[in-house]
C-alpha cells in the first residue's frame, strides 16, 4: 500500500523501489512507522510530530495506517474522476468538462 500512495504522488519507479526496500529492511514496528511519517509526501510537519512523539509503537503505526487508507482512498477518487472526465469529454465530440484532471 505504501509503495502505490508514494509511486501515486509523483515518485519514480527507482525511488519507489529505494524507499520499499528501505522500509523492507526496518524489523522494528515503531522505527517503521518512523520511516513511512517521515516520507510519507502527504504528512504535514505537524503529523510527522505528532507521529515521532507518541511512545507506543503500535498507536504511531495505527495512524500512518489510516493514513495510508486515506491516501489510497484519495487516490481511487482522483482515478474515478479523471476516468468520468476522460468519458464526458469524448461523449461531447472532444472538448473536454472537467478541468484538472
Amino acid at each position: 500500500m505504501y509503495e502505490r500512495v508514494y509511486a501515486d504522488r509523483g515518485g519514480d519507479s527507482e525511488s519507489v523501489d529505494e524507499v520499499s526496500t528501505a522500509a523492507g529492511n526496518i524489523v522494528e514496528a515503531g522505527r517503521l512507522a518512523d520511516f513511512i511519517a517521515g516520507t510519507l509526501p502527504s504528512l504535514s510537519h505537524v503529523e510527522r510530530q505528532s507521529v515521532l512523539e507518541q511512545n507506543d509503537a503500535r498507536s504511531r503505526l495505527q495512524f500512518i495506517n489510516q493514513q495510508l487508507a486515506r491516501e489510497v482512498e484519495l487516490l481511487e477518487l482522483r482515478r474515478r474522476f479523471s476516468r468520468r472526465c476522460r468519458v464526458s469529454s469524448h461523449r461531447a465530440s472532444g472538448s473536454s468538462t472537467c478541468a484538472n484532471s
